[in-house]
């Protein structure tokens, strides 16, 4: 049987057999395409997943490593359990470290923690997995590492290719019924193409296809439009990647934004409100009690000695008390039954700066219940604080100003309510003061001292009194003490003890006490090369001046600069002083008496008066305090212990001076119980440079001259 050549066959059958073999060869190359694109598109799918799912576990686990919060970051990872396919989970902090972990509960047995890697992913023959770094402000501070099954992905495939080449056996029969009729090969595949226009304009669905696949133009216009269904999609999703972006970076502004007020409202070491939110919002509480004619009350408050407890157990010591402080400050105020229901809902704690409180109390009716509130806060600090190692037992002192008697607003109430606190201060600290006006005046005058006292240091208006000490025996002036005296040009001779506590508590002691030291250094000097005797010269060193880190190199400086040898200086300091930080005492006096300065102890009795501590510092003699001076001739314990300290500095080989002499008898006492030297109004009150020098040259309780000494 001869075979027609193809040309010569029926058109329809040419048809037929070229949209039969058309249609086959391009059905079996759609359909590779089309399974190798889904399998391309579900594994890009599945990564793109998977880095998503990765990316929010490291946004959400940034905190938990920030803070070392390991329960958290498991938390975030136990968000997995909605997601079946992935079987592990990791989340490895900044040194590598596993820091959480999750498991699917059907999973058995662990697999060892795989070496971190940069972001990345690698599909195996059983598993996908991938590495995403977690980023803190530009700073890698983890990673995260995800395992995810491929189980589903090759059911995916293996489904699809079974449909592709079931809907291609299935159209190239439908292409063989089709050909069968010219017409109907014709008009149904357009009346398809129509038809599934219509109804991607209906749904929007833009995933649909045409199914129809030819090689004449019915198989353009079908490939055409399925290319601009492409387009339409890609775009579609393109922008729906957009709005994501754009609502995840919306997120993340506004998360910042929270951060940022509450940085601005809210103290960092408490979590309470600091002074910018108090001040706001006492504002707004006394715009609505001027509306409603209500009193409200402020009370400001201070911890007493706080400094103390920074200086000896350190500076994070003091913020886990002052965190505890505030704890208990609110939970005192929310449990409290002395004040309305009203001031516990409306109460406002913040802290207004170092160990300083305001505690605002809206709807305050009475003094006394402002005043209730003000006891239970300080009888609540007083209790035990257990910090750390530490126990430690506190006390406050509080001032209360009130709405609208001592202000009509936020700056004034809160100002008055600190005037008020430093009153309790000086009424002897753990108690609370209310604001009168008595104490603007006495803010005022101790502001005009303040303001004399630094034009005073720039005026050099300070100047130095001497008082001689005598020795007890042979009455020659052995030494003298240098004592400070101002001369103010509108209140004249202003006193030392109206001054000097002033001054320790600005800090303004540190220039004045620079000040005498230089003065009493270059009066010596000028003294001894003008032929006198070559004495030593007292000076006191403050508390607060024995803290200045360069107290050692500035004696030094005034021993140079005005040539006095150190032989002829004496350093006087107080038993308090010295038992602040005995171990930097040590060190600090060490050097002075390396420099051959010699060193006193001032208002000796006083203090600790411990043997121990006597023989740990490296001093010379003892300054027995005036207030044993007062009875020793009366008063058999003033008498007893002056001659123990006596006999005690004697055993160390220490000298004893004796302050505050004043009488004959009292002369006769300390003569008797071997004191070396004595000092006081029976000899001389302290007297100007050139009455003193008049005394120095006509000593008249030299033995030979004066035998009733």
């Amino acid at each position: 049987m001869k075979i027609k050549p193809f040309k010569d066959i029926p058109l329809k059958q040419q048809l037929i057999s070229i949209s039969l073999l058309t249609t086959g060869v391009a059905l079996l190359l759609t359909g590779i395409v089309l399974i190798a694109g889904e399998i391309m598109s579900y594994r890009s799918s599945l990564v793109e997943n998977l880095t998503a799912q990765a990316k929010i576990i490291g946004n959400n686990s940034t905190a938990a490593l920030t803070f070392n919060d390991q329960k958290a970051a498991e938390e975030t990872l136990s968000a997995l359990k909605s997601v079946p396919d992935i079987d592990y989970a990791l989340i490895y902090a900044k040194d590598g470290s596993v820091f959480a972990k999750y498991k699917r509960k059907d999973i058995k047995g662990d697999s060892p923690a795989p070496e971190i890697q940069e972001d990345s992913h690698d599909f195996g023959a059983e598993h996908l997995t991938l590495f995403q770094s977690i980023v803190l402000d530009r700073e890698v501070i983890g990673t995260v590492f995800i395992q995810c099954d491929l189980d589903k992905l090759y059911k995916g495939i293996a489904w699809n290719t079974g449909a592709v080449f079931v809907l291609m056996a299935v159209s190239i029969f439908i292409a063989f019924l089709l050909m069968s009729t010219l017409l109907q090969s014709i008009t149904k595949p357009m009346m398809s193409i129509i038809q599934l226009m219509k109804t991607i304009s209906t749904t929007k669905n833009y995933t649909l296809r045409s199914p129809i696949k030819r090689q004449d133009e019915i198989g353009d216009l079908s490939g055409g439009f399925n290319e601009m269904l492409e387009q339409i999609q890609a775009r579609d999703a393109e922008i729906k990647r957009s709005y994501e972006q754009l609502l995840q970076e919306f997120t993340v502004r506004r998360q910042a934004e929270d951060t940022i007020k509450h940085m601005v409202y809210y103290d960092s070491l408490t979590g309470l409100p600091n002074r910018v939110l108090f001040t706001d919002r006492l504002s707004q509480v006394i715009f609505q009690s001027q509306r409603s004619n209500k009193k409200l009350a402020v009370m400001f408050l201070d911890l007493d000695r706080f400094k103390n407890i920074n200086d000896t157990l350190g500076h994070p010591t003091g913020d886990l008390l002052l965190k505890a402080v505030a704890d208990r400050l609110l939970k005192s105020l929310r449990q409290s039954d002395t004040i309305s229901h009203d001031v516990t809902d409306e109460f406002t704690i913040s802290r207004h700066g170092g160990d300083e409180f305001t505690i605002l109390l809206p709807g305050v009716n009475h003094v006394r219940d402002a005043a209730r509130v003000a006891q239970k806060v300080l009888d609540t600090l007083t209790e035990r604080f257990r910090v750390g190692v530490h126990e430690l037992f506190i006390s406050a002192s509080a001032g209360i100003s009130m709405f609208p008697t001592d202000g009509d607003n936020a700056e004034t109430l809160i100002k008055n309510a600190d005037i008020a606190m430093y009153t309790a201060k000086e009424h002897g600290r753990n108690n609370y003061q209310f604001f009168t006006s008595s104490m603007n005046a006495s803010v005022f005058e101790r502001l005009t001292v303040e303001n004399s006292m630094r034009k005073a240091i720039k005026k050099d208006e300070f100047f130095m009194h001497y008082q001689p000490r005598v020795n007890i025996k042979t009455g020659r002036i052995t030494g003298m003490e240098a004592l400070v005296r101002w001369q103010h040009p509108e209140f004249g001779l202003v006193p030392p003890a109206q001054f000097i506590p002033l001054a320790e508590e600005t800090g303004l002691i540190i220039p004045i006490g620079e000040q005498i030291l230089w003065k009493t250094c270059k009066q010596n000097k000028t003294w001894q090369d003008s032929g006198l005797p070559h004495l030593r010269v007292g000076v006191n060193l403050s508390a607060r001046q024995f803290q200045q880190q360069n107290l050692v190199e500035m004696i030094a400086l005034a021993l140079n600069n005005t040539g006095l040898s150190p032989a002829s200086l004496e350093i006087e300091i107080t038993e308090s002083t010295i038992m602040k930080d005995v171990g930097r005492t040590v060190r600090i006096l060490n050097k002075i008496y390396d420099m051959g300065i010699q060193i006193a102890i001032d208002d000796f009795g006083t203090g600790y008066s411990s043997l121990s501590y006597l023989k740990a510092f490296p001093i010379d003699m003892l300054k027995i305090d005036r207030s044993f001076m007062m009875g020793v001739t009366i008063n058999q314990s003033d008498a007893a212990i002056v001659n123990a300290i006596i006999a005690m500095a004697h055993i160390l080989k220490l000298k004893v001076i004796a302050e505050g002499v004043e009488t004959e008898e009292q002369l006769q006492f300390l003569r008797s119980g071997l004191c070396d030297d004595v000092q006081g109004y029976f000899f001389s009150r302290p007297l100007p440079p050139d009455e003193f020098e008049q005394l120095l040259k006509n000593n008249p309780w030299e033995k030979e001259g004066n035998k009733s000494l």
